[in-house]
Order: C-alpha cells, then sequence, then structure tokens
C-alpha cells in the first residue's frame, strides 16, 4: 500500500510538472517581445484589379528577414488570399532584407524591392515595411491592351482572329510579324506535331506538323497548323484569355463556350489528379479549340487554336 501511494505521489507530481512546463513555455517565443513588423505592397496599382482572381491568385510576393545576431531567418509571402500584407511577430533586434521578388508567370515581368536594406523591430512596437513594384505605369499600360477589345469581342470565334498584346491579327499572318525560330532543327516524324516558340514574344508557339508520308523533318520545315497561347497577352473572339475558369468557359448557359465537343484527361477538374482538356471544334471550317486545364486551380492554362482538324 506504501509503495502504491508513493507511485501515485511521483506520478502526481511528474504530471504537476509536465504542466507547469507547458504553461510557462512559449509557443512561438517571438511573440513574447510584442515586436511585430507589418510589410504589405504599397503600389499596386488599381488597374491590378482588373484581372482575373485566377491570375491574381497567382501572383506571390515573397522577402526574407534575417537577424544574424539571432541566428534566425523569416520568409514572407504576400498573396491575393492576405490581400498582399502580413503582420509577423519577431524577436527585437536588426533584420537584414533580402531576396525580394515578385512572381506571376501570367504577367509581364515586374520586379519587386524595399527602399531600405535593413529594418531595425522594437518590442512593444509594430515597424511598417512597404514593398514596391518596379515601373508601376508599365503594368498598368500592359493590364489596359490585354483587356479584350470591342473589335476581339465582334469577331466569329472561329475567325482564326486574336488579340496579341493589344493588336489584332489574323492568326495565319502571325509568322511573318513574330519569328517563332526555338526548337526549328528538332526533328519531327511522320504526322507528328511539335511547338516552335520565340526568343522575343513570351507565352506564344507556332504548332506545326509533319505532312509528309514518308520521313521525317526539321521542325522549321513542318507546315503550320495553329498556335498555343499560355498568357493572357492573349485574347480570342468572346473574350476567352488564359485564367479564366472552368465555369466562365463550359457552363452550358452562361458559359463563353458552353459545352464542349469532349474532353480528355480527367473528369476530376481542380484535384490535381491530372490535366484536363476541353475541346470545342468548328461544324463549318473544322478548326479546333482546346482548353488546357490547370490539374489544381481548373483554370485554363493554355489555349490551342488549330486549323482544319474536324476531330
Amino acid at each position: 500500500m506504501k509503495m502504491k501511494r508513493k507511485i501515485c505521489f511521483l506520478l502526481a507530481i511528474v504530471g504537476f510538472s509536465l504542466l507547469w512546463l507547458a504553461g510557462c513555455s512559449k509557443e512561438d517565443t517571438e511573440k513574447q517581445w510584442d515586436a511585430n513588423c507589418h510589410i504589405y505592397m504599397d503600389n499596386l496599382p488599381e488597374e491590378y484589379g482588373e484581372l482575373s482572381e485566377e491570375v491574381r491568385e497567382n501572383t506571390k510576393i515573397r522577402l526574407s528577414l534575417e537577424n544574424v545576431a539571432a541566428g534566425k531567418t523569416y520568409n514572407v509571402e504576400l498573396t491575393e488570399e492576405n490581400g498582399y500584407e502580413e503582420t509577423i511577430a519577431l524577436l527585437p533586434g536588426t533584420y537584414a532584407i533580402s531576396q525580394v521578388y515578385f512572381r506571376n508567370d501570367a504577367l509581364i515581368a515586374v520586379d519587386a524591392w524595399t527602399e531600405i536594406s535593413s529594418v531595425t523591430v522594437e518590442k512593444d512596437g509594430e515597424t511598417l515595411l512597404p514593398v514596391f513594384i518596379s515601373k508601376p505605369e508599365e503594368l498598368i499600360a500592359w493590364i489596359q491592351q490585354t483587356n479584350p477589345g470591342e473589335a476581339i469581342l465582334a469577331e466569329d470565334l472561329y475567325s482564326r482572329k486574336v488579340q496579341w498584346n493589344g493588336a489584332i491579327y489574323d492568326m495565319q499572318q502571325l509568322p511573318s510579324v513574330i519569328d517563332f525560330t526555338v526548337g526549328g532543327e528538332e526533328s519531327v516524324a511522320s504526322g507528328e506535331t511539335a511547338f516552335l516558340t520565340s526568343n522575343s514574344q513570351k507565352g506564344i508557339a507556332m504548332i506545326v506538323q509533319n505532312t509528309d508520308a514518308q520521313k521525317s523533318m526539321p521542325a522549321s520545315q513542318c507546315q503550320c497548323i495553329g498556335f498555343r497561347f499560355d498568357h493572357i497577352g492573349a485574347s480570342l473572339p468572346a473574350g476567352l484569355q488564359v485564367g479564366a475558369s472552368v465555369k466562365e468557359i463550359a457552363h452550358e448557359e452562361t458559359g463563353l463556350l458552353g459545352t464542349p465537343d469532349y474532353c480528355q484527361g480527367t473528369p476530376f477538374i481542380g484535384m490535381g489528379l491530372d490535366d484536363t482538356s476541353l475541346v470545342y471544334i468548328d461544324p463549318s471550317s473544322g478548326d479546333r479549340i482546346t482548353l488546357e486545364l490547370d490539374a489544381y486551380t481548373g483554370c485554363v492554362q493554355s489555349i490551342l487554336y488549330e486549323f482544319q482538324r474536324y476531330q
């Protein structure tokens, strides 16, 4: 009986000690100092809000704060989800600012920067750290010219017209205004297709096919059968752009294109299992539009327009 009481007594002491330690420990050591740093985007233009939500959700602004004395580095990410601002608790001290960048593959190249190279955070206070994008006026101009204009909206879906960086082109004229050379020496087997990209124009590729029944040939010698657009700089009739959601495109009643002729890939759109493609075919010309959807977001990540495919 005495032994049993001793064991119970020891267990009680151990349990009390663990509870006491848990109560005194800090899950986040930094919070006890109330030394906060509020990091935010300062000059995102109003026109940025005109971009689709799907495109904005791909914007990532990141930076690192390094306290050499404490041996601590904090990484911060500003996104659409947090409204491009974040307040973090830090140990009081001076932090070097590094690895500042703005990333969104759908937009023109934009850099991010801070006016200072280091920031000092004090306890019981909040330090403001604004982040800026370079040349916001260029981003504004680019957003305005990528919005589908009245002229492209008035075109028939299968007119083979495209608004590219603000100007409207007949797709069959694109090889005369854009140099598609990258990958031109790739050998293409009979009946197969390849993509020729450009050194100067981001997000566009020419689709070529070897129509010779006997032999392989370099991609540069193959026949142009269409184009692939991977960038919101391209607008097709009906306002079709990269970044559009599957609901915007394929809803039976309100979608830009309505129900597709057929689909490829997984039917579980947006679950990250595999890519899905929606295919539309013009019964008159045989032209084919293929919309490749992102496996995770379910949004259009590329648009393929091919001539006279019929299937």
